[in-house]
């Protein structure tokens, strides 16, 4: 099983990035293999459909064909998810990531909200024939100190069992498969 966590936010001080890694740092390893994509590390060229474009994306393509599952967060920008979220996904198709369990999770800032980012990621996730779970989580930016690390328990507790959900949705459908097999 592999879960890939993709983080819609490039900027340093990232809410999101530190979201994610403690989500990581809460997830039994033993049960599965986990891959975190950050875009401030592993940069994409802006889509623009060409074979050579699309070749210096296929590391981040590569990794998405091979998750069973995903758990995808950004920020909420201007009543929406991030432009570099998007730009990652324009790379991704329906075959890439049909059929796979996603989670979804939005960090907005000073109480604004986060919800037309999530509604943002379920529509266009919904387009590419993605299983998007039906649970999903906001946080503010309140909910984090300094270190980036969520303090708000009750939050982080809701995000680390989403993360199992995709896990065990993984796991089942794979049961599913083998038994049509």
């Amino acid at each position: 099983m592999r879960l890939v966590l993709v983080c819609g936010s490039i900027r340093e001080g990232s809410y999101t990035r530190g979201l994610l890694k403690q989500i990581i740092k809460n997830l039994d390893k033993t049960v599965c293999e986990i891959d975190l994509i950050d875009f401030r590390e592993i940069p994409l060229p802006f889509f623009d459909g060409s074979l050579e474009n699309r070749a210096l994306a296929e590391p981040f393509v590569q990794k998405i064909i091979e998750a069973d599952g995903l758990i995808i967060a950004s920020p909420e920008y201007h009543n929406s998810f991030s432009g570099v979220l998007k730009n990652a996904f324009d790379f991704v198709t329906s075959e890439h990531i049909g059929n796979k369990p996603i989670a979804i999770m939005a960090t907005a800032g000073g109480g604004k909200g986060g919800i037309n980012c999530l509604n943002g990621m379920r529509t266009f996730l919904r387009g590419l024939y993605g299983l998007v779970l039906t649970e999903q989580i906001i946080f503010d930016n309140s909910d984090f100190n300094e270190n980036l690390e969520c303090v708000n328990k009750g939050s982080l507790q809701k995000a680390i069992d989403l993360a199992q959900r995709v896990i065990s949705v993984s796991n089942l459908l794979k049961e599913e498969k083998l038994l049509i097999q």
